[in-house]
């Protein structure tokens, strides 16, 4: 039988680095430095990544005259930057030889950056490679996700999910007056309250047990290794499944735009690095 005998929930730590989302990609940083400055101009999108000679532009931090840049920050501290609310930097891109017209920019984003995208390649390519590689195009989390029955024989240990694919149960961290009544009653707002005010980790289920409210319904233990803590009575709304990170489009490549060494100013190299 199903008890309230306390809010069936531990508060998050949602203050470790989870993913990183695709603005990485065209942000602009430095292996010494937490520092990242991210570009909003349009011609932002269409430059591409070409090692040493093949690149046909390089960057030059900005002309005052013509740009918003302003020099003087260029030996601000961190904490400086981290008030300033406007654009006070800009860089500019510079034609290392002739460009003419329909050519592809090309950038050199950094020997890190190379060398990133060809491991990530490599694995991207023996994971299509895999005894599992036709299921990986057969089943994807839309799958599970828009068949109940297929997702609560997960739940059941009933199917294994392909290697591709990962169960992922939603964890509420807020913590106010307001949201115990539905930590504790679980109940059909549930469905609403997971939308905008709970993130998703993985965990495997250890028990499960039917509802005596709803022959249809089940409650399920959740344990999530990352902190191995298990959540009690969680229903089925709370569960998803998705792709495993690096077999999906929303978790390809990431890597920041790499600022050569001449540009970067020492100041804001705050972190130990072994060279």
């Amino acid at each position: 039988e199903l008890t309230d005998s306390g809010p069936p929930y531990q508060v998050k730590d949602v203050s470790k680095t989870k993913s990183y989302q695709l603005l990485l990609n065209y942000c602009f940083g430095h292996p010494e430095s937490t520092l990242l400055l991210s570009p909003y101009g349009y011609a932002t999108g269409l430059i591409n990544h070409a090692s040493n000679e093949a690149a046909n532009v390089r960057l030059q931090w900005g002309n005052p005259k013509t740009t918003s840049h302003q020099p003087e920050w260029l030996q601000k501290n961190m904490e400086d930057l981290d008030k300033q609310n406007s654009a006070v930097l800009s860089f500019e891109l510079v034609a290392t030889k002739d460009i003419n017209e329909g050519d592809e920019i090309l950038l050199d984003y950094g020997n890190d950056w190379d060398n990133a995208w060809k491991k990530h390649t490599q694995q991207w390519n023996a994971r299509r490679n895999n005894k599992d590689g036709d299921q990986y195009y057969l089943e994807t989390s839309q799958s599970y996700n828009n068949n109940t029955e297929l997702l609560r024989a997960v739940l059941h240990n009933e199917k294994s999910l392909p290697s591709h694919l990962q169960l992922m149960g939603y964890y509420i961290f807020q913590k106010t007056d307001k949201w115990k009544k539905y930590y504790r009653r679980w109940g059909d707002d549930f469905a609403d309250l997971i939308l905008g005010d709970s993130i998703s980790y993985v965990c495997e289920i250890t028990k499960f047990s039917q509802d005596p409210k709803s022959s249809e319904d089940f409650r399920y233990w959740a344990r999530y290794p990352e902190d191995n803590e298990t959540l009690v009575q969680v229903p089925l709304a709370a569960f998803t499944v998705t792709e495993k990170p690096h077999y999906h489009d929303e978790y390809y490549f990431r890597h920041d735009i790499r600022i050569p060494d001449d540009l970067m100013p020492d100041v804001w190299r705050n972190k130990n690095v072994q060279i």
